[in-house]
């Protein structure tokens, strides 16, 4: 359970990215349905869909230009959360972090934020998963 969360955490400050590039929010609303199910086993989620990466859209076309190094680790990462959420892969869990690291390093973090993601995986989404509970939104 706590790996299900640090993956939920891992993932709060990455998601709001996809918002700023892509047409839609749909990133936000595949975590918050993941958040509520880890929250909540009855509540309802189509895992085969959320075992799938997003498409990242712009103007209704998908992204392949220099942004796509940003979403598509964030569509990824969403994936394989669900992904171990569902089957407790530990190799799943471990793609989450790197997808996470990928899209950090594309510049996928919030501004106002002065830690670095190191600095706040260690001091935030590690101890909050510790006591299987989910960080602020960003």
């Amino acid at each position: 359970t706590q790996i299900c969360w640090l993956c939920i955490n891992a993932l709060q400050p990455i998601v709001p990215c996809w918002k700023a590039i892509c047409d839609d929010d749909a990133a936000q609303q595949m975590l918050d349905e993941l958040q509520r199910w880890l929250n909540d086993h009855s509540s309802p989620i189509n895992w085969k869909m959320a075992r799938r990466p997003l498409v990242a859209r712009r103007d209704g076309i998908k992204i392949v230009d220099c942004d796509a190094c940003r979403v598509e680790p964030i569509a990824n990462a969403l994936a394989h959360c669900a992904d171990y959420l569902r089957t407790a892969n530990p190799d799943s869990a471990a793609k989450v972090i790197l997808e996470v690291w990928g899209a950090h390093a594309e510049g996928c973090w919030p501004e106002d934020e002065d830690r670095s993601y190191e600095q706040w995986f260690i001091e935030v989404a590690l101890p909050n998963a510790y006591q299987c509970q989910t960080v602020r939104k960003f």
